[in-house]
């Protein structure tokens, strides 16, 4: 059977109105197994540190795995990569010093609060050249990118698209427009994630649409995690249809 990841980017206090609306949609489609993006300091504004209930409700999530997902979510983003974000790329200009130096104190509030993390997805899937050999020295199991997830210990590259809708005025609209067809368009492929984020539950139009593509999903996927994918016969089913 194929395989899907479904996964919500952006975990952290400053939206917790949205991560709960995320858990209603999640358990009225019966869905147990899923990603949270955890985001310890958002915008440099919301530290996990400062809310211990918020803490505590993930920690409540006995069947939910957490990723690490960048320390504060914000940084400057290239030219190349501004038709899909702007100024979220946290790590993509970062030198040598800077990404371990973000890394330390992601890991400070995640170990610190009691949470864990093994895995990492970038803030708008864009690295750096340092990010995959730091993570790997902080004991990291693998990192996800827009298109792929790396997996370090084997070194495997697991292909695997993303569908998500964007938050960017002119974007919104037209990733709205394209999400059903990229569902039809990926059928094949051995396994596809689904990228929601706090911001859509904030939109009438995204949270029917993910009502609709979490139904389909789930019809025709078995939901696993990014840890599933550590074991043998987890590799063994993402490399199936490719």
């Amino acid at each position: 059977m194929q395989l899907a990841i479904i996964e919500l980017h952006d975990v952290n206090p400053i939206f917790s109105n949205e991560v709960e609306r995320a858990l209603e949609l999640f358990s009225r489609h019966k869905l147990d197994t899923f990603s949270l993006l955890v985001v310890p300091n958002y915008h440099g504004r919301s530290s996990l540190f400062e809310k211990k209930a918020f803490v505590n409700g993930l920690k409540s999530l006995e069947k939910a795995e957490l990723i690490l997902h960048g320390y504060s979510h914000r940084g400057v983003t290239p030219l190349t990569q501004r038709i899909w974000t702007s100024g979220e790329g946290e790590f993509a200009t970062l030198t040598a010093e800077e990404t371990m130096l973000r890394l330390c104190k992601a890991q400070a509030e995640i170990c610190g609060t009691g949470l864990k993390c093994e895995f990492f997805v970038p803030p708008a899937w864009i690295g750096n050249p340092y990010l995959e050999e730091f993570l790997q020295s902080l004991g990291y199991k693998g990192i996800a990118y827009r298109f792929y997830i790396k997996l370090f210990n084997p070194c495997q590259r697991i292909f695997s698209p993303v569908i998500t809708f964007s938050n960017r005025w002119g974007l919104s609209y037209l990733s709205l427009l394209s999400a059903k067809a990229l569902l039809v368009l990926y059928k094949r492929f051995a396994i596809i994630r689904l990228a929601l984020h706090c911001a859509d539950f904030s939109d009438g139009r995204k949270i029917s649409l993910w009502e609709a593509i979490l139904s389909d999903i789930k019809r025709k996927r078995r939901i696993i995690h990014y840890g599933d994918l550590l074991s043998q016969s987890g590799l063994t089913l993402a490399f199936q249809s490719i």
